[in-house]
Formats: structure tokens, C-alpha cells, sequence
């Protein structure tokens, strides 16, 4: 298997370390590690807690199907980092 198949955080080699520095340099330049993307992931993060504890108080403490619900937390960090609004 070559590096390029292992992707960003397995991969080894020359190509990996592109990878990498790319996607950092990348992250950086949205705001990873400021103080305002802590902020909005902090948000989306206390809207979330919030979301299941009102569908586990309407579920009989159950909440099912997660994937979901974690993809729409991340989609709105990445949409709020990008266009400014969630």
C-alpha cells in the first residue's frame, strides 16, 4: 500500500508530508487554532448538548442514529469558518 493510500495521518513519505503541510498551511489561513474558531466550535458545541438533551427528554433518554447529527455539528463549524454565518 502506498503512502497516498493511507492518507493525511497514516501515510508516511514524501507525499504525506505535502499532504500535511498543505492542509496546515490550508487550516491556518481559515483560522485554525485562533481565538474565533475556538469560539465558534465552542457554539456549535453547547447547541449540540442542548439538541440531545432535548431529543433524549423527548426519547425516553435514547438518542439514535448520531452520525448524522455530529456531521451537521461539523458542517456548520466548516460553513460559519468559510461564509462568517452558521
Amino acid at each position: 500500500m502506498t503512502s497516498f493510500c493511507l492518507g493525511l495521518i497514516l501515510g508516511n513519505g514524501e507525499a504525506q508530508k505535502e499532504m500535511r503541510r498543505f492542509s496546515l498551511l490550508s487550516m491556518r489561513d481559515f483560522g485554525v487554532g485562533k481565538k474565533s474558531i475556538d469560539d465558534v466550535i465552542q457554539t456549535e458545541a453547547n447547541l449540540f448538548c442542548e439538541y440531545l438533551g432535548r431529543m433524549a427528554d423527548k426519547n425516553n433518554g435514547n438518542v439514535s442514529d448520531m452520525k448524522p447529527k455530529c456531521q451537521w455539528v461539523t458542517t456548520n463549524i466548516i460553513h460559519n469558518v468559510i461564509f462568517g454565518f452558521r
